[in-house]
């Protein structure tokens, strides 16, 4: 009995080391304290910040202003000649051409590329949070679990030990229910540590400091029908960073196309207008005070692109490969696209399949247990046994925790990778079918 007190007491104290208050925290709080934390993501509101600023349309029509001066002492002081004239200028000047336009096209696809890789960053920094959550709050049940079988080793051990002091079994069956209970006990205090070093680095992700979470959002999810890969792909033309991306690529040859045809191809025309004021005087009756304008007008026409295998002509034929590939890039793009999404949507409905399966096998599981438990009471089959079927009870019960977090996490990525929410898309596809 004092053996039995003593090992009470001490799990007594390893439990209170890990009865930790839990902070509350649902998914869309996590990603909102990433967000905050997050230096990466800071890094990539700079960088947009930058291209905008490098592609602002309105310093193409900014002119360039200069004001200068002077102020110079010449002449002898003997002779009584002294002077001290003050020279200053300002002038204003500003240049058109109609390779404006081409650089209007560049900026504005330069910018579109930012925003792009912008919200791929966002996007990103909100999956491993959102991935992280999601297996942290399985982790979390799983401990329960093992919890749970630790108490039940505990409690078999307590009544072997009972039977034991009573004559009803012997020492080597009241040894095995110990070793029973210890490794249990074992086996949770490392899912403990697994659990608290996981919520460590989650935390610190957060930009926080907490011991445990309370996990608000923890998937349950439900099967549903999963809409086709083509109503997928059509519904997803616009929505999907995949296929914009796609896009952007394709627009950016197109813009280097006809920047390069209006350097080496295309007649310019450019208007070039100074105006400024120039004044000089010697605080005397020599001061000099004039108006500068000056207004020229140019026509540049390049030939040289017309001439095969010229250096004009051979930029152009690149730009215009370089389109014909990113056009044919699109198109595989495309299929790849569609392939992936098969993918997710096989790898969903598989998810699907084996959370139901692990629910059965958790509900026989739970069941043979009971059973085992009342052959253990009336003294059929030992503490070890018992063991056997509370461990086919504690795995049936993980594997039912790790295939609900597969499914959730299967249906987030799919739901991320084509830039809508699967479940509503498809409950609207079957609602237009009916």
């Amino acid at each position: 009995m004092k053996r039995l007190a003593l090992i009470t007491m001490i799990l007594a104290i390893c439990s209170s080391a890990f009865a930790v208050s839990a902070e509350p925290l649902t998914l869309e709080e996590a990603i909102e304290d990433a967000k905050k934390s997050s230096e990466s993501l800071e890094i990539a509101y700079l960088e947009n910040d930058k291209a905008a600023r490098s592609n602002s349309k309105a310093s193409l029509f900014i002119p360039d202003i200069s004001l200068s001066g002077s102020l110079t002492t010449t002449g002898s002081i003997a002779g009584n000649t002294i002077s001290t004239p003050l020279e200053g200028d300002l002038s204003i000047s500003m240049a058109f051409s109609t390779s404006i336009f081409a650089s209007l096209d560049e900026m504005e696809t330069a910018i579109k590329q930012a925003d792009m890789n912008l919200q791929d960053s966002i996007v990103d920094l909100e999956k491993s949070v959102t991935e992280t959550y999601y297996t942290l709050a399985g982790m979390k049940e799983a401990l329960a679990e093992t919890e749970k079988s630790y108490e039940l080793a505990k409690t078999s051990y307590e009544k072997d030990l009972e039977r034991y002091n009573n004559g009803l079994t012997d020492y080597l069956s009241l040894r095995s229910s110990e070793l029973n209970m210890l490794e249990a006990e074992s086996a949770l205090n490392d899912a403990k540590a697994t659990y608290s070093n996981a919520v460590k680095s989650f935390s610190v992700l957060l930009g926080q400091s907490v011991d445990d979470y309370d996990y608000t959002d923890m998937p349950d999810p439900v099967p549903f029908e999963i809409a086709s890969t083509t109503d997928i792909v059509n519904a997803t033309t616009t929505t999907s960073s995949y296929l914009k991306g796609l896009d952007i690529e394709t627009e950016i040859a197109e813009s280097a196309l006809r920047k390069t045809k209006s350097t080496y191809m295309y007649p310019t025309l450019s208007l070039s207008l100074s105006t400024g004021f120039e004044g000089r005087t010697d605080f005397g009756s020599s001061d000099i005070f004039q108006d500068t304008t000056s207004l020229s007008f140019g026509v540049s026409i390049p030939i040289s692109a017309y001439i095969p295998s010229s250096s004009a002509n051979n930029n152009v034929k690149n730009a215009e490969a370089d389109v014909e590939i990113a056009k044919l890039q699109k198109q595989s793009g495309l299929e790849t696209y569609r392939t992936t999404i098969d993918s997710y949507r096989s790898s969903l409905e598989q998810a699907f399949k084996n959370v139901e399966l692990d629910k059965s096998k958790l509900s026989l599981a739970e069941e043979t247990l009971s059973l085992a438990w009342e052959s253990f009471d009336a003294g059929l089959i030992s503490s070890t046994e018992l063991s056997e079927y509370e461990e086919s009870r504690l795995n049936a019960s993980i594997e039912l925790t790790s295939s609900k977090l597969e499914a959730a996490i299967a249906e987030y990525e799919l739901s991320t990778y084509i830039g809508r929410d699967i479940r509503e898309l498809s409950a609207m596809t079957k609602k237009q079918g009916e």
